[in-house]
């Protein structure tokens, strides 16, 4: 993992997972703000992730 900005990564992650809400379809790209993103969002139920 790009380990340059990270803290700010993880902030960014953190935030953009409040606006999930269960049932929701997510388009996530490339990164690693988007993997540390998903890892935020493991606890949400009946998501639909579509990547490239």
């Amino acid at each position: 993992m790009n380990r340059k900005n990270t803290n700010e990564k993880r902030s960014i992650a953190k935030q953009a997972s409040e606006f999930v809400e269960n049932g929701d379809t997510l388009y996530i790209d490339y990164g690693t703000t988007a993997l540390l993103f998903t890892r935020e969002i493991l606890s949400k139920k009946d998501l639909t992730i579509v990547t490239n």
